[in-house]
């Protein structure tokens, strides 16, 4: 009983310090500021109009499905307008991703394991606080496959219904995630045989279909009219790694996983069809990469690495279960310790392939804050509460405003004209963020030429420059 106790405890104290970990590690991408593409869903969702205005804008800008604007929306009008407010809450599913997640072993010594890697996981860590479906993918597909398993258990109305439930918004979320419709299909061919588990997924299907058809239609032709047949990644150097150093954020480490992993199917071949869970983790996995290098080699190459996120903790699973499994304990203790170095160092390093900073305006909002001069000028914005279906979102223009370092009651932004009136004032402008190719200065003088017009009558008599952006302060001649 006593032994029992200590084991207990020893269990709870591992969890609670990993779990510390993995907030940490994930804290630190927070107020990291903002992508491109994160930022169309949610400017549009601090728009003053109605929702349905929002969905139809959403839909003709947008790529992701609009759930992430409803989301974005009702956490907007409860925490606030700035994107900061709803990063805290993209990180809290990330967190609860990582508690869901000891439900996959039954073992303790697992259980930590497994913990530590998910926790650790740097491509897990670096999309967590992203304000787009990622983690909010991960985590539903995650319990979309708890719940399946539990169904393939007990076929009982409710498991039926949360199970359903789950699937239906993991769909929502991720339309990628339709790989795991199709591998539970193929799993019940094989291990069940169960009407109603066949029932309930075309039931899921259908539901789905109902309430995104208008979106995947658009999805389906955006997607294609902008990146046509070279947007995507799956190339040669994709046959090659697979994106796994990707995945965990180092070539040599990536390699070591994908490694393990396809010896793990040669280490199963004669038994892994009797665990349900591996054996289902392996049918996502592999009806994951089918589906999508299918469907680039027929159709068109329209996927990266970030849609296929959602596999990453049936990766790490199988791994885990390899590694567990293996009879040589001193070999097992090498893999552990390799792993655990490996995902602290990862973690530590500064260069992550897929990683790279974001444009982030903190530093020139303060500086601009401990300034004299009060006064912004916006170029291109006409008006802050409506959209020109010629410039959406302007990102370049406002992203510095919508971040917690702005002082809203400190500043005045001036539009159109009304620069004309002010001896001095500021212009922010994204430049030469990681996502565009590098351009030189005489490109990019005046906010990419944006501002050329000032020349004859105002001169540039100050600047700050951090993180993909840069201050200027005008001065009439």
């Amino acid at each position: 009983m006593i032994q029992n106790l200590k084991n207990q405890s020893f269990f709870s104290l591992s969890i609670a310090i990993i779990l510390i970990l993995g907030i940490y590690y994930r804290i630190e991408y927070y107020d990291d500021g903002l992508w491109s593409d994160e930022w169309i869903s949610f400017f549009i969702s601090t728009l003053d109009i109605e929702i349905l205005e929002k969905y139809n804008l959403h839909l003709q800008f947008e790529g992701s499905s609009p759930i992430n604007l409803f989301l974005n929306t009702f956490l907007i009008n409860i925490f606030g307008s700035s994107y900061q407010s709803l990063e805290k809450f993209y990180i809290l599913s990330g967190i609860f991703l990582l508690i869901f997640s000891l439900k996959l072993f039954k073992k303790n010594n697992t259980k930590i394991f497994y913990f530590l890697l998910l926790s650790l996981n740097p491509f897990l860590i670096f999309y967590s606080g992203e304000l787009r479906f990622y983690t909010f993918s991960v985590l539903f597909s995650l319990l979309s496959f708890i719940t399946f398993s539990k169904l393939n258990d007990e076929q009982s109305n409710m498991r039926i219904i949360v199970f359903s439930a789950i699937t239906i918004i993991s769909l929502m979320f991720n339309i990628y995630t339709i790989s795991l419709i199709i591998s539970y299909f193929i799993f019940n061919y094989f291990k069940k045989k169960s009407k109603k588990i066949y029932f309930t997924l075309f039931v899921i299907i259908i539901i789905f279909f109902i309430f995104n058809l208008q979106y995947l239609l658009t999805m389906t032709f955006k997607y294609h009219s902008q990146f046509g047949d070279v947007g995507g990644n799956i190339n040669i150097k994709f046959f090659i790694g697979y994106f796994f150093n990707i995945f965990f954020g180092d070539k040599l480490f990536g390699a070591v996983n994908l490694i393990i992993f396809l010896y793990s199917l040669i280490h199963f071949r004669k038994n892994f069809f009797n665990n349900n869970n591996l054996f289902l983790s392996y049918l996502v996995i592999f009806t994951t990469y089918a589906m999508f290098i299918s469907y680039a080699l027929i159709v068109s190459d329209i996927f990266f690495p970030r849609h296929f996120i959602f596999i990453i903790p049936l990766i790490i699973y199988s791994i885990v279960f390899f590694i567990f499994d293996l009879k040589h304990a001193n070999l097992r203790y090498l893999f552990i310790l390799f792993f655990i170095f490996m995902s602290f160092y990862v973690n530590l390093k500064s260069n992550k392939p897929y990683m790279t900073n974001k444009p982030n305006p903190n530093f020139v909002n303060d500086k601009i804050l401990n300034s004299n001069i009060k006064y912004i000028y916006i170029p291109v914005v006409k008006n802050l509460e409506n959209l020109e279906n010629t410039n959406c979102c302007n990102y370049d223009e406002l992203l510095f405003a919508y971040s917690n370092s702005f002082k809203k009651d400190r500043f005045i932004l001036l539009l159109n004209d009304e620069y004309k009136d002010h001896q001095e004032f500021w212009s922010i402008c994204i430049v030469n963020p990681s996502f565009r190719r590098l351009s030189e200065l005489s490109v990019i003088k005046n906010c990419y030429g944006r501002l050329n017009f000032l020349e004859d009558n105002f001169k540039i008599t100050d600047k700050f420059s951090s993180s993909s952006f840069e201050a200027y302060l005008y001065k009439k001649n």
